[in-house]
């Protein structure tokens, strides 16, 4: 029959061993496929989620941050080869919990969801009106008998 300190240590290596193989399934990131493509006026950024997580997209200057719930594993290769107008660098950090991009040009975003798949729009313009049409002005006033 093995001595306490001996039992001790087998209970340790027990308990460490469980802990490592629970903590390695619960870090373990989400495998992700991405497409990407130029169309005219936008460029497109799909995510292929096993399910859909909460995250949140933001510009800062000439970069464009994308925050998951959930740690994402993906190859960036079709973002580089694909949106090479729009995307100077690609990275995933944060332990696969950020996406960023270093943009090229100015853009807006446009984000949905299709089924599993989260669509992030690359649209070309500055922030405040739509890509592709014109800017107007509008005067208002009072005029007698008008509404």
């Amino acid at each position: 029959m093995p001595n306490r300190a001996g039992m001790r240590w087998v209970l340790v290596a027990v308990g460490l061993l469980a802990s490592l193989t629970c903590g390695a399934s619960a870090l373990s990131a989400a495998e992700v496929a991405i497409r990407a493509g130029a169309h005219k006026g936008f460029a497109r950024i799909v995510f292929d989620l096993p399910e859909k997580v909460d995250y949140t997209a933001r510009l800062q200057g000439q970069d464009l941050q994308i925050d998951f719930e959930q740690a994402l594993s993906a190859d960036l290769a079709p973002i580089k080869r694909h949106l090479f107008r729009y995307v100077d660098s690609s990275s995933l950090e944060d332990d696969g919990k950020r996406l960023r991009l270093r943009l090229l040009k100015p853009v807006t975003l446009r984000e949905q969801w299709i089924e599993k798949s989260l669509v992030v729009d690359l649209v070309d313009g500055q922030a405040g009106g739509e890509a592709g049409l014109p800017k107007v002005t509008v005067r208002g006033g009072e005029h007698a008998g008008h509404s």
